[in-house]
């Protein structure tokens, strides 16, 4: 028979203590049967039970009969014999009847109490007693031992063994030391116990009664097996100690004659049994403290929780209004640092994010066409070829070259690496042919390499006597001018390709001459100018050497310097301190025009071939687009951002259009000059609204104009409108009697006789028309669910009339000049505040009000969540209140109006307010949490009065005191994701 012993199979896999009972059940169940077949078996052991697997199921095979006997009379002659005194069987799984050898006829219960130390052994790799100890102490000690010791409980044997041994027997059993011995306890105890009851009587009668009894526990049914009761305990052991219980007859007899003497102990023990109460005692306070320790520990970790939340959304609300004077100040780099900050960092940290986030966000997000690369280095010099394919890069630091294939996007090479960074590489093109020309610096000296971008190879290397600090081809592309410092200043002209020198010009003023002078030619090499550290412009004539003219330019040294294509114009930037382009008149040096408008000093500057036209990089991290059609009437054009930092160089490519720069990080960007701004983040829609609405799918905008006009905008940002409707001009033309339903397609009219006049636009036709008290008479809203709509009186009365019929269906009296009103979503809740300061809140369905004490005097907008759970009010004078409805409490305030507030609206997912502000502060935005003040958004006009979130949560949108209405978007979560997903798949790098 193939297989393994039962006990190596279940520690090999690791068997759990369940399985392992489920094998030793099939055991009990193959020992029954040879039971029940007249076999007693005499010599159970693991050795002779193997597992053997059958279509991967254990199958346990009881094994070797050697010594089996049978129930009734002799098996066959072959049968092994037994001698006097000699044992049969394996002595640790020897039970006490085959250990007597008295001539007692041994029967199936010899085989139960084997089965009793096979699953004592499986539950806890030990045997009861220890072979080894058994078989050292020879037969005598042996059969006494297994007749009268009783052997420990297996979760004692468990709770006994050393720390390794414990830790490797439970994850045998795929189980941890406190678990199993938890297990023993108990059911398997009892079984294992009453299977290794010395008294036959007292076991198991069969194996299918253990295998029961086994089942039982494992389906969490009451057991057979129990403790052996404390008269059974007592009578084996007077029958096994005698001698013992008749000494102990004699010590209870001494007792009882010592039984005064015993008095005086007697009281030392309940005295010593007070102090070990006192101690339990003591010691249970001690455990109540220690609860209470963690319950207080748990508490304070639970607050410290908070208080960190509190301390993120605080320090989030700053970092927003940061952002946003960031942005103010064309600092995107910082404002976009400030904006990742809040990314949650783990999946399960609190997003405090919302719409202003996302708002600001797009202001970051470059206008640029695409990121070329990011260098190591910050990009000091580019230039294009004639054909517009190939891009010089030159680095600050003057260790390298790069040149890529603009129509690829991809490097093609790098003519020069490895300089000894003591100047900045310069590059040009060719204006002919796809020669570049390129600085360096090495050990050996400075050069000027010539390098064939078509065929990405060398061409010539002119030497020179100092540090190259700029260099230009003639528009013929047959000359090339360098220019170099110390020792001295000195403008060189070479013959290209061919690389011999045309001739050299020494620059006088030596003095003012440093390594970070600005240097130009015109475009034929004619002239030449360059800055000196005084703050001076020169410019010299290339064909005399003499100077045309000297300027002062400003008080320090200046930045960028450029002649314009037809050398009639010289542009000049000051220095870091300020950010103002001067154009000046080439052959006169007189100044003919100023460029104001950039924050940070100007870099670089770059002509369009005609002379029309002129970019300018920034420090301010801009490029800013100039007409300069008129250099004396110089205007704006446009401005660029994307970059996040400073803005050191720019090339134009042949189409004209498409500009190319690189920034201080090493990124070079390429632009579509003639494309419009992107970031079209805000929209003045309409100037003459009396009232508007986001259509409940967000689609579009629908507006009531003063001349009775219903207009629907629609589209990405509500430009394409769409006449809907028109109701008779003599309408009164003052908000307050007007009222515009959130589908758009019901007005309603009040008047101050009484007569309401309600059209359907959808259905046309006339007005409806409500006759009401004779006084004037205002709707307030419209009730959808309901089929009604409310109105005001001049009474200070609210009555509610179904559209339907006309009657009146409620009536209650509201507070004195009410001048705020809002009805939730579900058209349960009315609230409604005066200009003195009270206000109501009325249950619709319950026709009941409660007067509530929100003491805010001059309430102007009111407005319910989405959910129905909370209000907000907010005043003319300043500021406004927060309240929950369930209960019915102040949540908070807000804070932050210069002047008053007119309008109020939640989020549709509650997690914002909107104010409407007055003056340049449009609108305010606030976290509905803490209400602390995250974005402050700034439009022209005074009260914007009907603010609203579009449904999707994307565009708010309000109208001012003038009718003017205004949208600001913010982008979605998906068109952000998938706008940082574009960016970084459009990266490459060299």
């Amino acid at each position: 028979v193939r297989g393994i012993k039962i006990t190596d199979y279940c520690d090999q896999e690791k068997v759990s203590t369940r399985e392992r009972l489920d094998l030793f059940i099939k055991v009990c169940q193959a020992i029954q049967h040879a039971h029940q077949k007249g076999i007693i078996h005499r010599d159970i052991k693991p050795s002779n039970i193997l597992v053997t697997l059958h279509d991967g199921v254990p199958v346990p095979m009881v094994i070797d009969f050697g010594i089996a006997k049978a129930t009734e009379g002799r098996l066959t002659d072959a049968t092994v014999y037994t001698q006097l005194h000699q044992f049969i069987g394996t002595p640790a799984y020897m039970s006490p009847e085959q250990a007597e050898m008295s001539g007692l006829d041994i029967d199936t219960r010899s085989d139960i109490y084997s089965l009793g130390v096979l699953l004592y052994e499986l539950l806890t790799g030990k045997t009861p007693f220890d072979a080894k100890e058994l078989m050292s102490r020879g037969i005598d000690a042996m059969r006494k031992t297994i007749r009268e010791k009783e052997p420990m409980r297996p979760s004692t044997r468990l709770a006994t063994l050393k720390g390794e041994d414990l830790t490797t027997t439970a994850k045998r059993r795929s189980s941890e030391a406190p678990k199993l011995i938890h297990l023993l306890k108990g059911d398997l105890d009892w079984i294992v116990m009453k299977c290794l009851e010395k008294d036959r009587q007292r076991r198991y009668e069969t194996a299918n009664g253990l295998a029961a009894d086994l089942k039982r526990h494992l389906n969490n049914e009451p057991v057979v097996a129990r403790p052996p009761s404390t008269a059974y305990r007592f009578q084996k052991a007077f029958r096994r100690n005698k001698l013992m219980f008749a000494a102990g007859t004699a010590v209870v007899i001494a007792l009882v004659v010592g039984l005064g003497l015993a008095a005086a102990g007697l009281r030392q023990a309940m005295k010593e049994r007070n102090i070990a109460l006192a101690a339990r005692a003591g010691e249970e306070v001690q455990r109540r403290e220690a609860q209470q320790a963690q319950a207080n520990e748990a508490q304070l970790r639970r607050e410290a929780e908070v208080q960190e939340l509190v301390a993120r959304r605080r320090a989030y609300a700053s970092d927003m209004n940061l952002a946003q004077q960031s942005i103010t100040l064309n600092n995107f780099g910082r404002a976009l640092e400030l904006l990742n900050r809040h990314r949650p960092a783990t999946k399960t940290e609190i997003d405090l994010r919302g719409w202003e986030w996302r708002y600001l966000w797009q202001f970051c997000q470059g206008d640029d066409l695409f990121t070329l690369c990011r260098q190591t280095d910050s990009v000091f010099s580019l230039a294009a070829s004639l054909d517009g394919r190939w891009l010089a890069v030159g680095d600050f630091s003057g260790s390298g070259v790069s040149v890529w294939d603009l129509r690829t996007r991809q490097e093609i090479g790098r003519p020069f690496t490895g300089g000894e960074a003591s100047s900045s590489t310069r590059v040009a093109f060719s204006p002919q042919e796809p020669l570049l020309a390129f600085s360096t610096v090495t050990r050996e000296g400075s050069t000027v390499r010539l390098w064939n971008a078509a065929t990405r190879s060398p061409v010539a290397t002119l030497s020179l006597n100092a540090a190259c600090i700029a260099l230009a081809f003639s528009e013929d592309g047959r000359s090339l001018a360098t220019f170099t410092t110390r020792p001295r200043a000195t403008i060189t002209l070479w013959s290209i390709p061919d690389g011999q020198k045309l001739g050299t010009f020494p620059m006088e003023d030596l003095s003012s001459v440093t390594g970070q002078t600005r240097f130009s030619t015109s475009p034929d090499l004619r002239f030449a100018a360059y800055a000196m550290r005084d703050g001076r412009i020169r410019i010299i004539d290339l064909s005399t050497g003499r100077e045309r003219w000297t300027a002062q330019a400003t008080k320090e040294f200046t930045i960028a310097l450029t002649f314009s294509p037809d050398g009639r114009i010289l542009a000049s930037s000051e220095g870091y301190a300020g950010g103002t382009i001067k154009l000046w008149e080439a052959a006169t040096g007189r100044e003919i025009g100023r460029l104001e408008g950039h924050q940070g000093w100007v870099a670089s500057l770059l002509f369009w071939p005609d002379g029309r036209k002129l970019a300018s990089a920034s420090a301010d991290q801009t490029i800013r687009l100039w007409d300069l059609s008129d250099p004396a009437q110089a205007r704006p054009l446009g401005l660029l951002r994307g970059h996040n930092v400073e803005v050191w160089s720019l090339a134009l490519l042949p189409d004209q259009v498409t500009l190319v720069s690189g920034g201080k990080d090493g990124s070079v960007r390429l632009w579509d000059t003639a494309k419009p701004q992107r970031n079209q983040a805000a929209l003045t829609l309409a100037t003459n609204l009396l009232s508007w609405h986001f259509a409940p799918d967000g689609k579009s905008v629908t507006g009531l104009d003063r001349e009775g006009r219903v207009t629907r905008w629609k589209g990405d940002m509500f430009q394409e409108a769409q006449r809907v409707g028109e109701i008779e001009r003599s309408f009164p033309s003052i908000p307050d009697f007007v009222l515009l339903a959130r589908d758009g397609l019901r007005v309603a009219t009040g008047s101050t006789n009484g007569l309401v006049r309600v059209w359907d636009l959808d259905r046309g036709g006339p007005p409806r028309e409500l006759s009401t008290h004779p006084m004037s008479v205002m709707p307030m809203a419209f009730l959808p669910r309901s089929e009604g709509i409310l109105l005001q009186h001049a009474n200070n009365s609210v009555s509610e009339r179904s559209l339907s019929t006309g009657r009146e269906t409620q009536v209650w009296q509201a507070p004195d000049r009410v001048r705020a009103w809002a009805v939730s979503g579900d058209e349960r809740w009315l609230t409604a505040f005066s200009y003195s300061g009270a206000s109501i809140l009325r249950d619709r369905s319950a026709r009941n009000q409660t007067n509530l004490a929100v003491n805010l005097p001059q309430a102007s907008g009111a407005n319910f969540s989405a959910d129905g759970k909370q209000f907000a009010v907010v005043s003319w004078i300043g500021g406004g209140k927060v309240w929950s409805l369930d209960p019915l409490r102040e949540l908070g305030t807000l804070r932050g109006f210069l002047m008053g507030s007119d309008s109020v609206v939640f989020s549709p997912n509650g997690d914002r307010l909107a104010a409407g502000g007055a003056g340049k502060e449009a609108l305010k935005l606030y976290d509905s949490v803490d209400y602390q003040e995250l974005l402050t958004l700034e439009a022209e006009g005074s009260n914007y009065q009907n603010t609203e979130f579009s449904p999707d949560g994307n565009v708010i949108g309000s109208r001012n005191g003038q009718n003017t209405l205004r949208l600001w978007r913010a982008p979605s979560w998906q068109e952000i994701a998938a706008a940082e997903a574009k960016e970084k798949a459009e990266v490459r790098r060299p």
